[in-house]
């Protein structure tokens, strides 16, 4: 679960990015990693989830071991609060058409970048 950050501006986008690695070289194929998530405000129902996917990394060829990053699509924001909530899971689809790479990887982690309300400093 994600609570979003109190300096959050209301109502605005989430740019959402996976950090990952694998044991053995990745170099130009392409690993698909999902996000599943909902979003509710406090006092709203958690509604069905939606699911985003991201397959190309910010860039190749990726060695083992190599710290990889994959962007992922933007998660609308209209009508969020400050205090509202994600609850999400991160996962690999491997039988997504896009990953064609045959190994394991290993998730870091997973950031949202997000615009801060000016209001807040």
């Amino acid at each position: 679960m994600i609570q979003l950050p109190h300096g959050y501006n209301a109502g605005t986008d989430i740019y959402p990015h996976v950090h990952w690695a694998s044991l053995s070289n990745v170099g130009t194929d392409k690993v698909t990693l999902g996000i599943e998530y909902t979003w509710a405000n406090p006092g709203e129902p958690f509604g069905n989830s939606t699911i985003i996917y991201g397959s190309d990394p910010a860039y190749a060829p990726i060695d083992a071991l190599e710290h990889a990053v994959s962007n992922l699509p933007l998660i609308l924001g209209v009508g969020k609060t400050k205090v509202s909530m994600i609850v999400c899971r991160i996962f690999r689809d491997v039988s997504h058409v896009d990953d064609n790479f045959s190994d394991d990887v290993g998730l870091l982690e997973i950031t949202f970048h997000y615009e801060v309300d000016p209001r807040w400093y």
